[in-house]
């Protein structure tokens, strides 16, 4: 089984250059890139794979095709794969820029809310002797069907250490509405990224697929830096407003906690609580003083009842007089 790599070039798209082959011998399979091969009413994404030539500056190639040729013995099998070179020189991972900035905490650069995108790698398919493509399957050591795959937007969930970040992808597949662990970003701050800002495609964040992934994965995405479009070793662009709240509460829903209370509506609970205690209290010292003029003018009453039964006169006949006195005085 050989497998051969052909270079493309723009300007002699129909005459591809050999970088290299890779030959095997008492191999029965091997792995190679796998093409996307998605519905026609999805858009195919590029795929990219990393391989280093002799003579050549590029690392990264983005597929272009692969050919398989059918063995005829005493002749193996052969596969062609058809690349384009992919320039990365201004792509700079956040390991690097860590590195060139062993004094800038990784905390200062991103935090919950921060928007990047992640390289998850791509699936890759099994390449046979017998010129067969199977899935890789049984290949537990890469990333497998329905797995999370290929360069996307994400957004930082968790800085877990100065190496590993916690992230939650973003798709622009259509969600079932009830799912309360996703939510969509506000189109304004997607107009802040060039790739986004005519897109008709929602951006939703998957807050259920949560991934801790390497800081040599993670790059900021595209967006206007320095008057032209390019990534920002700064990583500006993180949630805000309504959206950041957003993040919170799809991050609660995906860990199972559904019936729970917002920080917010919690302290204005709690001050709720408080204001009432306040009153009662207010509302109890009041009452108390009310029950010791009662008890006082009870006093009164007894008194003046006795000072009546003294002058031969009833407590009415009492009062009777003393207000006629108090109107005789003007009182």
């Amino acid at each position: 089984m050989i497998i051969q790599y052909f270079e493309l070039s723009s300007d002699r798209p129909d005459q591809p250059h050999m970088l290299g082959f890779e030959s095997y011998s008492g191999i029965q399979e091997t792995l190679i890139a796998l093409e996307p091969n998605l519905s026609a009413s999805k858009s195919l994404y590029p795929v990219f794979l990393t391989k280093r030539f002799e003579l050549r500056a590029s690392h990264v190639w983005r597929l272009h095709a692969i050919e398989r040729i059918s063995p005829e013995l005493p002749s193996p099998a052969i596969f062609k794969i058809y690349l384009w070179p992919h320039d990365v020189t201004r792509e700079e991972f956040l390991f690097k820029t860590m590195r060139k900035n062993p004094c800038v905490k990784i905390h200062k650069l991103i935090r919950q809310g921060t928007l990047v995108e992640v390289d998850f790698g791509f699936v890759q398919q099994v390449a046979r002797a017998s010129s067969e493509v199977r899935s890789n399957k049984r290949y537990m050591d890469t990333v497998l069907f329905g797995e999370m795959h290929k360069r996307r937007l994400a957004v930082v969930t968790k800085v877990i250490s100065k190496h590993i970040v916690q992230v939650a992808p973003v798709t622009s597949s259509e969600l079932p509405e009830k799912d309360k662990s996703s939510f969509m970003i506000n189109r304004n701050l997607l107009s802040e990224m060039p790739r986004y800002k005519h897109s008709e495609k929602n951006c939703t964040v998957l807050c259920s697929m949560l991934q801790s992934v390497s800081t040599q994965r993670v790059l900021p995405p595209m967006s206007i830096h320095r008057g032209s479009v390019g990534r920002n070793p700064n990583y500006a662009i993180v949630l805000k407003g309504s959206d950041k709240s957003a993040l919170k509460e799809a991050l609660v829903h995906a860990v199972g906690s559904a019936n729970y209370i917002p920080a917010q509506d919690l302290m204005d609970l709690k001050k709720a609580f408080s204001e009432a205690e306040t009153s009662i209290l207010t509302q109890s010292a009041a009452l108390n003083a009310y029950k010791s003029k009662v008890r006082d003018f009870d006093t009164l009453q007894r008194l003046a009842q006795r000072w009546a039964e003294s002058m031969g006169l009833t407590l009415s006949e009492e009062i009777a007089f003393q207000e006629a006195l108090d109107a005789e005085n003007g009182l």
